[in-house]
């Protein structure tokens, strides 16, 4: 069972979670809720530790108390960029801006409060679903507008399709600890753009290419006219043990990245068809 405020359950609501577990019952759970909006997290860090760091102890705890498995989802933001090889699940945090600080302490939380959960941190999500950096990027292609991408940034993309599996397969077996889960490989935001429109203009859901410019995240702050958020500068992640502990393999990131090109114009023609 997935709780999460979208279904209409608050986290943060202790009586809340309470109840839709006695409801349900559940033999596992999948907490995929979180606050994510790293930069506006720097003026609302208050609502930012209310879900990251209380609500994810109060699932934690109301699953240790009816002995049901926990599955959390966290993040490469719990880290502080400054390593130039993957990270491993037992590297130190170093969370430098509010939303990674509220999801390490919200990963402190968890373990303490719960012995049967596995937290899973993951990076760079993206689907043919809601807002992420792929449909930004085409949405924007599409737009015909030339774009000014950071370059200075390097981490790992993950589909959700490979990624829910995975976390699937957590569930299923049982498994506890801190892993970690990304597409094979790693990228810039500024390759990953490239990659996005080198894929869309062959599978034709992109008819003309714009330019797409290199820049620093110092310089896309200034094009943008706005202060950021900390990132980390290099947050890939080291997958080999959950991979291993599964019998699991990472796939490359551009090739997943097809996986979800092929499914959003799959989603956009049968969209096409209910209109007609």
């Amino acid at each position: 069972m997935m709780i999460r405020g979208a279904d209409g359950t608050d986290i943060t609501d202790a009586d809340a979670v309470a109840a839709i577990m006695d409801r349900v019952m559940p033999h596992s759970v999948l907490n995929c809720a979180a606050y994510t909006g790293v930069d506006a997290a720097e003026d609302e860090s208050e609502r930012a530790f209310a879900v990251n760091r209380d609500g994810a102890e109060i699932v934690a705890a109301a699953c240790a108390a009816r002995d049901v498995r926990l599955t959390h989802v966290s993040t490469d933001f719990v880290f502080s960029g400054t390593r130039q090889t993957p990270y491993p699940p037992d590297a130190e945090h170093g969370a430098a801006g509010i939303y990674g600080r509220s999801k390490s302490e919200g990963e402190t939380a968890v373990r303490q409060a719960c012995e049967r959960a596995a937290i899973v941190r993951t990076s760079w999500v993206y689907s043919p679903y809601r807002h992420n950096f792929v449909k930004s990027m085409l949405s924007l292609m599409r737009s015909g507008r030339d774009l000014n991408v950071v370059d200075d940034q390097r981490g790992a993309p993950t589909w959700t399709r490979d990624l829910a599996a995975t976390l699937i397969e957590v569930a299923r077996t049982g498994w506890t600890g801190t892993g970690h889960w990304s597409d094979a490989g790693q990228c810039s935001w500024y390759e990953f753009a490239v990659e996005i429109q080198r894929q869309a203009l062959e599978a034709g859901s992109l008819e003309t290419p714009v330019s797409i410019r290199p820049v620093s995240t110092a310089h896309y702050a200034e094009l943008i006219g706005r202060t950021l958020a900390p990132r980390p500068a290099y947050s890939v992640l080291d997958s080999s043990l959950l991979a291993a502990d599964l019998g699991l393999t990472p796939r490359p990131w551009a090739d997943c990245l097809a996986g979800m090109l092929a499914e959003e114009a799959t989603l956009a023609a049968a969209s096409a068809r209910r209109k007609e």
